[in-house]
């Protein structure tokens, strides 16, 4: 299995036998092998190299998420046996929040001498799936009110332990020189003739939400701007007239004075922070430190 993903990655029998340090024609005999036991071809030939068939792509799928649930045991639990490494793995959504709370992890362990941190930045839905696969031990959501419900069903579906943290209201965020920023709070229709720039991973509302032009109803919303970009979000905000709804992080970044966080009146939503993890999963001491530092830092969020 390991073998077709290596010819698939290289598009080569040649490249992906010297990568692997076997020769050609045993490299050849195994998916020859592969091949009889599956039923059907993987690979066709072509003279520029070798492409999966339809049916070795579907396979070449199932097969690169299984080797990478095996590289993630083989992680978590074949290399503590022999080094004492401080292992943490994190799949998120997108926020300073994480930041913070990575760097006290960082801070923290930085003098072990062996030490591995891996963290993801993903949408909800990719969030759920990793941990689902046991690519990473825990997740943290980001939810509204509206997903809410739809995403606690998946993870019980999923066998995936869902625990609360916080819940905050929602706020719109502009550029201190947008038309707004010197409101004290503002109502929905305020809001209404700026475009609202989202993040493609948010899902408080999903129908305004994804990459596609396809996604846009004028009859939802007139104007908006959709990216995955903390750092150009950041440009947007602080250079046009557009406003992003998410959270009040007015406290954590007590040096950023180019934002302005307005609570909005008639906006009955609300944020939750989510700690998931598999259910036969226990947190380790490390990730119950990393869950205590998110929820010190949650409390300066307004």
């Amino acid at each position: 299995m390991y073998y077709a993903i290596e010819i698939a990655h290289y598009g080569s029998f040649n490249k992906a036998a010297a990568n692997l340090f076997v020769s050609q024609p045993g490299l050849s005999r195994s998916i020859k092998e592969l091949e009889e036991e599956l039923g059907f071809q993987l690979f066709i030939r072509t003279p520029s190299g070798v492409l999966p068939t339809h049916q070795g792509q579907e396979f070449l799928q199932r097969a690169k998420r299984l080797n990478e649930q095996y590289i993630a045991l083989s992680e978590q639990y074949s290399t503590n046996s022999h080094v004492p490494v401080v292992q943490f793995s994190l799949a998120s959504f997108r926020c300073v929040i994480v930041e913070f709370a990575l760097i006290n992890l960082y801070n923290r362990y930085k003098g072990n001498e062996y030490l591995n941190i891996c963290v993801c930045e993903e949408s909800i839905e990719k969030v759920i799936n990793h941990i689902y696969d046991g690519l990473y031990s825990i997740g943290l959501l980001l939810v509204s009110n509206e997903n809410r419900d739809l995403m606690q069903q998946k993870c019980d579906h999923f066998g995936i332990c869902w625990t609360p943290i916080v819940k905050h209201s929602a706020y719109a965020q502009v550029g201190v020189d947008h038309p707004l920023a010197q409101k004290g709070s503002v109502y929905l229709a305020d809001l209404a003739p700026y475009p609202r720039a989202t993040m493609a991973q948010d899902a408080m509302e999903p129908t305004l939400y994804g990459a596609h032009v396809n996604g846009y109803s004028p009859h939802t919303l007139k104007s908006r701007i959709v990216i995955n970009d903390k750092s150009t979000m950041y440009a947007l905000l602080t250079n046009t007239d557009a406003y992003y709804i998410g959270l009040n992080l007015s406290n954590l970044r007590g040096g950023n004075h180019d934002v302005r966080y307005l609570p909005i009146q008639d906006l009955n939503n609300a944020y939750e922070l989510v700690l998931i993890h598999l259910n036969q999963h226990t947190l380790t001491p490390v990730e119950e430190e990393f869950v205590a530092d998110i929820r010190s830092i949650t409390g300066a969020v307004q």
